[in-house]
């Protein structure tokens, strides 16, 4: 009895552990911070098809982007699902404003996903204001909505 109780209390745990790592909240606050970090191919991990497009020109600018020294915490401060969408409301440590990302299903899995709702630079993080050569942020994002169809 006491095997069937323990094998029992290990298959809950792993069905917690696996179900938490694909909540809207924990891909939000992956890709938030490796937003911050400036880590694109890893918050590519969480993204969909058109917010991958957006992370990949932004990781060929790469050498052009500013690189923080210090690593800024982001705080999920809410949540708001909605079926198979979802939206994650956010603050960036030293920052006053909550900001939000989209989030979507796809496959049965969350992703962060790139409209024109929230492409306009407030919602990037770590990208305020910042000069890409020639293109500002505001040109990247509408180059990205033209490729994406948007």
């Amino acid at each position: 009895m006491r095997k069937v109780f323990f094998i029992a209390t290990l298959f809950v745990a792993f069905l917690v552990t696996s179900c938490s790592n694909n909540s809207p909240k924990s891909v939000a606050e992956k890709f938030l911070t490796s937003m911050e970090n400036s880590d694109f191919e890893e918050a590519k991990k969480y993204a969909d098809d058109s917010m991958q497009q957006m992370l990949g020109m932004l990781s060929g600018m790469g050498k052009e982007l500013p690189k923080g020294n210090e690593k800024k915490k982001v705080t999920i401060t809410k949540v708001e699902e909605d079926g198979d969408n979802a939206k994650a409301f956010y603050k960036v440590e030293g920052e006053e404003e909550e900001k939000s990302i989209d989030l979507k299903k796809v496959d049965g899995k969350w992703k962060v996903t790139f409209n024109k709702e929230n492409s306009n630079k407030e919602n990037m993080p770590n990208m305020d204001d910042v000069e890409l050569g020639e293109s500002s942020l505001e040109e990247v994002n509408e180059e990205v909505q033209e490729a994406v169809g948007q």
